[in-house]
């Protein structure tokens, strides 16, 4: 019994290793008959690839070259066709417009023989107007020459001549224009019959620029125009500096540094003869001025008088209160020339429209002394006087004074 039972756990691990070998050979078996299958199975791919790509090339490549050539075939018809009808169609088509275009021009030649006849009767006429218009252009010649002046500043000469006479200046202009000589005024007039027009906003002569460079500080005294006045000023400094600004309130500059620069007799800097004009453009050399205080001592322009605007003409630059100043202008009613005096009261003369003159703020008498009437004398005080101004009287046998003579001599004849 435990023989049998030794044998049968015998018999039990022989048939456990026999089922793992046959396992374990199958196994292997099983992967290398796949791997073989694989192998087989892509070169018959691959072979199957080539022959049918062989295969689809040659059918392609045939049925590509059968087409091309019957598309050719075909083509080589029309085009045969075509320019049979272009050709025709063509020679038909110019036949017909080179007939019209014969008949149109020789309709066309009539007509502009026609016109050339009158073209050459009208250039008799031509010929003498041109003749005269060359006559005239001959009396008037405008000539421009580059020229040096007496300081050897480069300038552009300018001649006008007007028939016989000739008239001439000079001009530079880059950016700034500058003329002198008897050009603008004299010629224009003679050429023109009236001056040219010139429209401005406003006008000044002053020279501060000038006076600066100089270094003087006297009065600039100068015409302003603007607006609707005239105007006569006097400025006046202390020395005191600063930039100067264009008439729209824009600080200006020197072009390039006028330090060291000729000083020309127009008063502005010169460098190697070019004058150094002003810019509005920022530069490293401020145009610099001193600064004045303004007094406008005379003034000529429109106010309101008695519903009019009339030109009126002040006298003087007054004080902080408007007065010490002098109107004088006329009105609808006349003329008057009135004075206000410091004091606020007015003194003047007026002549209205009836011929009559009327004197106002004359003085009057404030007083009278004749306590040396006895001795042949009075004295007379008038308003606004401390002084009083003495009378000598002469008189008659009987006291009575036939004559009345002032300090200046001045002798008033009385008679009884």
């Amino acid at each position: 019994s435990e023989a049998k039972t030794e044998l049968e756990g015998r018999i039990d691990g022989i048939e456990a290793s026999v089922e793992r070998k046959v396992t374990d050979s199958l196994s292997g078996t099983v992967e290398q008959a796949k791997a073989e299958l694989s192998e087989e199975v892509r070169g018959l791919d691959a072979s199957i690839d080539a022959k049918v790509e062989s295969s689809v090339e040659n059918k392609v490549t045939g049925a590509v070259e059968s087409a091309t050539a019957g598309i050719q075939e075909r083509i080589d018809g029309m085009e045969a066709e075509i320019e049979a009808n272009v050709t025709q169609t063509v020679t038909d088509s110019v036949t017909g417009t080179v007939e019209q275009a014969t008949a149109d021009w020789d309709m066309k030649a009539g007509e502009i023989t026609q016109r050339v006849e009158s073209l050459e009767e009208s250039t008799g006429g031509l010929e003498t107007k041109a003749a005269q218009i060359e006559t005239k252009v001959d009396g008037i010649k405008l000539e421009v020459t580059q020229s040096a002046g007496a300081d050897g500043k480069v300038t552009a000469k300018i001649t006008l001549t007007v028939g016989p006479n000739s008239y001439s200046g000079f001009i530079k202009m880059d950016g700034n224009l500058q003329v002198s000589g008897q050009l603008s005024a004299d010629a224009l007039y003679s050429a023109l019959g009236d001056v040219a027009d010139l429209t401005v906003d406003k006008l000044s002569t002053s020279r501060k620029i000038v006076k600066y460079l100089d270094n003087d500080t006297s009065d600039d005294n100068y015409v302003r125009i603007h607006e609707q006045y005239i105007e006569f000023v006097t400025d006046s400094t202390d020395g005191r500096e600063e930039q100067a600004v264009n008439p729209s309130g824009l600080p200006i500059y020197w072009e390039n540094d006028p330090d060291g620069a000729d000083i020309g007799e127009d008063g502005y800097p010169y460098r190697d003869g070019q004058r150094i004009f002003i810019t509005t453009k920022a530069t490293d050399w401020p145009v610099m001025v001193y600064k004045y205080g303004s007094l406008v001592k005379r003034s000529i322009g429109f106010e309101m008088v008695d519903g009019y605007y009339t030109p009126v003409d002040v006298f003087g630059a007054g004080d902080q209160s408007g007065n010490n100043r002098t109107r004088f202008y006329k009105k609808d009613s006349g003329l008057e020339l009135l004075h206000t005096a410091s004091n606020g009261k007015k003194a003047g003369i007026t002549a209205d429209n009836k011929g009559h003159l009327d004197l106002y703020g004359l003085r009057k008498t404030a007083a009278l002394d004749f306590s040396g009437w006895e001795d042949g004398s009075f004295t007379e005080t008038l308003d606004g006087e401390d002084a009083a101004h003495r009378y000598t009287v002469v008189k008659d046998d009987q006291g009575r004074p036939v004559s009345i003579s002032d300090d200046a001599g001045h002798v008033t004849a009385i008679k009884w």
